[in-house]
C-alpha cells in the first residue's frame, strides 16, 4: 500500500485555517459596518484562498518527506519566498521519488545501483564497470562508455 503524500493532519489544518480566517474577516467587516452578504461572501472567499494555500504547502511538507528531502527548509521556504518563487523553486528543484530496497527496507535515492545501509543490489542490469544504473534499451553506459 502506498503512502499518502499529504500529511495526516492537512485537512484538520486547513479546515481550522479556514474557520478562523473567515470568521475573523467576517466580523472585521462587520465592525467596518460592511452589508452583512458582501461581508460573507469575502470573508468565505479569502478563507478558501486561505485553506487552498494551507494545503499546498502540507503537500510540499509531505511530497518533500517522501523524497528524502529536508521537508522543514522547503515547507518555509515555501511560506516566506516572496511571489511564490519557494513554490516554484520547488517543483523545479525537487529529487526524483526514493525507492525502498527490497532486503532491508531503506530508503534509497533513485539512481542508486546498491542500497548503501546493506549493500543489496537495487537493480538488475547495472553497468559493469561504473555501477550506475542505465535507462531502458541503452547500448552503452551514458557515463563510462562501457558497453552493456
Amino acid at each position: 500500500m502506498k503512502e499518502p503524500v499529504m500529511p495526516a493532519l492537512s485537512k484538520e489544518i486547513a479546515g481550522l485555517v479556514f474557520a478562523v480566517l473567515a470568521v475573523g474577516m467576517y466580523l472585521f467587516q462587520r465592525f467596518l459596518e460592511e452589508p452583512s452578504w458582501f461581508a460573507a461572501v469575502t470573508a468565505a472567499g479569502f478563507g478558501i484562498f486561505a485553506a487552498a494555500f494551507t494545503l499546498l504547502f502540507c503537500y510540499i511538507y509531505g511530497d518533500a518527506k517522501r523524497r528524502n528531502m529536508n521537508a522543514a527548509l522547503w515547507t518555509v521556504l515555501a511560506i516566506f519566498a516572496p511571489s511564490g518563487i519557494g513554490i516554484i523553486l520547488y517543483f523545479l528543484l525537487r529529487e526524483p521519488i526514493a525507492a525502498c530496497c527490497t532486503q532491508c527496507g531503506t530508503r534509497v535515492q533513485a539512481g542508486f545501483a546498491f542500497c548503501p545501509h546493506c549493500g543489496a543490489n537495487m537493480a538488475t542490469a547495472a553497468c559493469p564497470q561504473c555501477h550506475r544504473i542505465p535507462q531502458p534499451g541503452w547500448s552503452h553506459c551514458a557515463s563510462c562508455g562501457a558497453k552493456l
